[in-house]
């Protein structure tokens, strides 16, 4: 498996994003949103008899988390 994390800045008008056939969502999160902490949030996740409690954000209702989450931190803490 291969995964290209792809980050984007835009001074002006954000452009609409266009799905393809492997692509089943995609949308736009401010990174000052993500680094605020209001974005943050549990999801509960219930794995082999086990509940775990996975640290997420919430944008407009998406929830961002797992291995998005987990590259998305990554880059933040780079900054």
């Amino acid at each position: 498996m291969a995964i290209d994390p792809v980050i984007f800045r835009f001074r002006a008008v954000v452009p609409p994003l266009e799905l393809n056939w492997e692509v089943d969502e995609a949308f736009w999160v401010p990174i000052r949103e993500l680094r605020s902490g209001k974005l943050d949030t549990i999801r509960p996740w219930r794995l082999l008899g086990r509940d775990w409690q996975m640290p997420a954000w919430d944008w407009e209702g998406h929830i961002i988390w797992g291995l998005t989450y987990s590259m998305l931190q990554e880059f933040l803490e780079d900054l």
